[in-house]
């Protein structure tokens, strides 16, 4: 989910002030949600494009357990949202299969899915971005860029995780599709990295939670997650995503992510 790309992959993300709606009325000490949301923005942002290796372990309520390595790059597009394209290269009968997403700050976005057996590639209706990402605990709608301007926000408190000082902001998603009806979001108060993100269902309940670490940081002050878990809540399953490789400015462009390329 929350670097620009994510989550997923970039899992994480970027702000604008006029998204964030009427701030209701506080404390004078209570910080400025608006404030800590661009600077998240302005942290993740100026990237240009990156690559990295992904293992997913998918592990169900019983510990059983099945592996799954990806690619992913993104590229990040000014004024508008970014371009994130995932391509499996293990198990074997995955071996080929694509999805790409594009973002944007105004419209939906756009995602679709290449599968090498069908030698097809269709677009992801909006309605199916509540779906499992293939098995796993993590949903077509997770697996895209984490754009933090699609949502409206609320301050909520200040608290410390895992050894460290958080801000703990509520976002509610604008996008009408959303499978989720709010976030609740810890963000360190240091370096403004996600560590930590609680999922509610469309009917207010908790559905999944999202723990983020191994952060290092690369040339050009990118921070990066070695490791995402999200845990659903019902299943007692878990997703891990293991994070190796990263790359930045590899020369990525549009043509790179463009949907009728998928799969050549």
């Amino acid at each position: 989910m929350m670097t620009r790309a994510l989550t997923v992959s970039t899992i994480l993300s970027g702000a604008v002030a006029a998204f964030l709606g009427t701030p209701a009325l506080r404390a004078q000490d209570t910080p400025d949600v608006g404030a800590i949301v661009d600077e998240a923005e302005r942290r993740v942002s100026g990237y240009g494009d990156f690559t990295a290796r992904l293992t997913m372990t998918l592990r169900d309520g019983a510990g059983s357990e099945r592996t799954r390595v990806m690619q992913i790059s993104g590229l990040e597009v000014p004024e508008d949202g970014d371009k994130t394209l995932v391509v499996f290269e293990e198990p074997r009968d995955l071996q080929g299969t694509a999805v790409l997403t594009v973002t944007h700050r105004e419209a939906a976005s756009e995602q679709w899915l290449h599968l090498p057996a069908a030698r097809r590639t269709r677009r992801i209706a909006s309605g199916s971005r509540t779906d499992s990402f293939l098995g796993s605990e993590f949903t077509y709608e997770d697996m895209g860029s984490q754009d933090l301007r699609r949502y409206r926000y609320r301050y909520l408190r200040r608290e410390a995780l895992a050894g460290r000082d958080m801000h703990v902001l509520e976002r509610v998603p604008l996008d009408g599709d959303s499978g989720y009806s709010r976030h609740l979001v810890w963000l360190d108060t240091e370096e403004y990295r996600v560590f930590r993100i609680d999922y509610f269902d469309l009917n207010g309940e908790p559905t999944k939670s999202l723990n983020v670490d191994g952060y290092e940081r690369y040339a050009g002050g990118q921070w990066r997650p070695t490791r995402m878990v999200m845990a659903d809540l019902g299943s007692r399953g878990s997703t891990t995503l293991h994070w190796t490789d990263y790359a930045f400015g590899t020369g990525l462009d549009d043509s790179d992510f463009d949907s009728r390329r998928l799969g050549r």
